[in-house]
C-alpha cells in the first residue's frame, strides 16, 4: 500500500485568518460561542426544537448557527440564546493598544 504525502501547514490559532476570510476574530468567536451553546444543549438533553424555543429564536436559525452559517447572527444575540440557557455572559474590554484589537472568548468554571 503507497501513501500519498502532502504539504501540512500549520494553523496559526484561527482557522478563518488561515483561510483568509474576513472579520476571522468575530468568526472564531461566534464559532466558540455556539459552540458553548451545543454543549449546553446536550447537558439539558435539548434537542433543536426545544432548545429554540427556549431561546425565543425560530428552529431553522438555530439550525444554521449550530452548522456555522453565522449571517445576521450577532455576537450579542449568540450571548442572548446562552443566558437564556442558563449561562452568565460577561463582557470585557482590554486596554486600548496601538492596531486591531482582538475577540476573544473565555470560558469560565
Amino acid at each position: 500500500m503507497t501513501m500519498a504525502v502532502r504539504n501540512v501547514t500549520r494553523a496559526e490559532g484561527n482557522i478563518f485568518a488561515d483561510l483568509g476570510l474576513s472579520n476571522p476574530g468575530e468568526r472564531q468567536a461566534k464559532a466558540r460561542l455556539v459552540a458553548v451553546m451545543l454543549r449546553s444543549m446536550r447537558e439539558l438533553g435539548l434537542n433543536q426544537t426545544a432548545a429554540a424555543r427556549r431561546m425565543g429564536i425560530p428552529q431553522p436559525k438555530l439550525s444554521n448557527m449550530l452548522r456555522g452559517r453565522m449571517e445576521g447572527v450577532s455576537e450579542a444575540k449568540i450571548a442572548e440564546c446562552l443566558r437564556m440557557l442558563g449561562h452568565d455572559v460577561d463582557y470585557k474590554v482590554g486596554k486600548r493598544h496601538e492596531g486591531v484589537g482582538q475577540a476573544r472568548v473565555l470560558e469560565g468554571a
